[in-house]
């Protein structure tokens, strides 16, 4: 398969997965839920393309991933509970070829899926408390894997710590590469840590 990858240009490769991206992140934004399903399923089918014709890419199985879970969350049903089996496999392929890609992708994503998935969809949110650590550990300063480590202590009753992971993303330096999300996660950090104090 490396050799199969190595063959191809770079460049529908490159394209491909971009897109995926592109097409997630839009997703993310809108809030036609029409759009939303739209959006998913283009980077679906684009982060698809990536995987057939360059399997030995991480960008393929982890793009589709994100993809999946987000468009599985807008449509919930039995085809939504597919997707959801299929992105969790995907990610482990992902991080089986580079655990470290964007930020720890692979392991965030993974331990936010563990962390919020029923048990009959694999849910399991011990495990993905340590896979969101261990993503936090390889980019201290990522800022969407504090926000996620922040809301499942939040849910498992650990406001303390919660509240310090919140601090952290907020004191963070806010690296170019992650603009919209830092902005985007100060935001909801802000409104937690506001929620915190009017619990206490």
């Amino acid at each position: 398969e490396h050799a199969l990858t190595a063959l191809l240009p770079a460049e529908p490769v490159e394209a491909g997965w971009r897109l995926a991206r592109a097409t997630h992140f839009a997703g993310m934004m809108s809030d036609e839920p029409a759009a939303r399903l739209a959006a998913f399923g283009r980077g679906l089918r684009a982060a698809d393309s990536v995987r057939k014709v360059a399997p030995g890419r991480v960008e393929g199985p982890f793009w589709w991933a994100t993809n999946a879970l987000m468009l599985a969350d807008a449509k919930p049903g039995p085809a939504a509970l597919v997707l959801a089996f299929r992105a969790r496999a995907a990610l482990l392929k992902a991080g089986e070829i580079d655990e470290r890609f964007h930020g720890a992708g692979p392991l965030r994503v993974l331990g936010r899926f563990l962390a919020r998935a029923p048990w009959f969809v694999g849910g399991d949110w011990r495990h993905g408390e340590t896979l969101l650590r261990e993503a936090s550990d390889l980019f201290p300063e990522n800022p969407v894997t504090r926000l996620y480590l922040a809301e499942l202590l939040l849910d498992t009753d650990r406001p303390d710590e919660a509240r310090a992971e919140l601090e952290t993303l907020l004191a963070a330096p806010t690296d170019p590469d992650w603009r919209p999300e830092t902005e985007r996660d100060q935001r909801l950090a802000r409104q937690m840590l506001d929620r915190l104090s009017h619990a206490a």
